[in-house]
């Protein structure tokens, strides 16, 4: 009954149970030189053992929960109920009820961790593409091939494999579930009044969600960029050592899951190239913004009418 908002973060939570399997207290190791990606993954790591805890606590209160609602339900077939069975009824329901509002209060919390992960997560991946960008263009400035070393290579590489596990995380499905408003004849100011607030509740959604579209093409734009430039440098001094050393660099081709977009009903396969799949979310970051207008101006015509009519009833 309460596991609905925990079931949905769990794919993103998954995630974090993969990167950190052994303890908080656990040395952070990393490829990378800037402080900012040790931060993030300690912060990454701390959440993980936030959410287990939270996890944890949530079983014991469910199987709580599930003992006082059996005991609740005995009570209440017993057919005859006396005057101390009331009250022992009455302190089972208050302490379901404050079992209850305990699971609630977790599942927010994870869902709150969630929302922070994610942001956590994309700016640990514009900072190690950032990095090995800078890396790669040393790399080429070099003379000939002889001046990259196994080492630089290997370190290379290793950087790739450590920012796959953040590539994948950012595989997802859109959903934009919309509500057509429409208004009635027959229907009050105050009907009227609670549509059009629907309205611009429905735009504020639609507006966070072209941030989640927007933080996604940045992305893809920069995991495209990165592409580039390591094909550039493959192509110019990698390809011989890559030959020796059995290096490859990984780039995902799968960014989105299979799924046709809310808004724009285009479908995204999972192997679309970086070009297809930026040109298909600004089609549906688009089609977000004509919502939006079109919603802003009919709640304030919904509204407009809803204070026509309540003139015209006070009077």
């Amino acid at each position: 009954m309460y596991g609905g908002p925990y079931r949905i973060l769990m794919s993103g939570i998954f995630l974090l149970v993969l990167l950190f399997p052994c303890s908080i207290y656990g040395q952070i190791r990393s490829e990378f030189s800037s402080p900012s990606v040790i931060e993030i993954l300690r912060f990454l790591e701390k959440s993980h053992h936030d959410v287990t805890t939270f996890d944890q606590t949530k079983k014991m209160l469910t199987v709580q929960y599930d003992t006082l609602v059996l005991h609740i339900d005995r009570i209440k077939q017993a057919g005859d109920i006396g005057f101390f069975d009331r009250i022992e009824l009455k302190g089972l329901l208050k302490e379901s009820e404050d079992i209850a509002k305990k699971i609630v209060k977790i599942d927010n919390l994870i869902r709150a961790h969630g929302e922070a992960n994610d942001q956590q997560i994309a700016k640990l991946v514009e900072i190690m593409d950032k990095e090995i960008s800078d890396t790669i263009r040393v790399l080429l400035s070099r003379k000939n091939d002889d001046d990259i070393s196994y080492n630089e290579m290997s370190k290379l590489n290793k950087m790739f494999a450590e920012k796959a596990p953040f590539q994948t995380y950012r595989m997802k499905k859109f959903d934009m579930p919309l509500v057509d408003i429409r208004m009635q004849r027959n229907d009050e100011p105050e009907e009227l009044y609670q549509k059009a607030d629907y309205l611009l509740d429905q735009s504020d959604r639609l507006t966070m969600y072209c941030t989640d579209l927007d933080r996604m093409i940045l992305f893809i734009r920069a995991e495209n960029d990165l592409k580039e430039i390591v094909t550039r440098f493959m192509r110019s001094r990698g390809n011989e050592l890559s030959a020796v050393s059995g290096i490859k660099f990984y780039f995902p081709d799968s960014l989105a899951a299979l799924q046709r977009l809310p808004l724009s009903k285009n479908l995204v396969m999972p192997f679309d190239d970086y070009d297809t799949l930026m040109e298909r979310l600004t089609d549906e970051r688009e089609a977000a913004q004509s919502r939006i207008r079109l919603y802003t101006e009919k709640s304030e015509e919904i509204r407009n009418i809803a204070d026509y009519k309540h003139k015209i009833w006070e009077k």
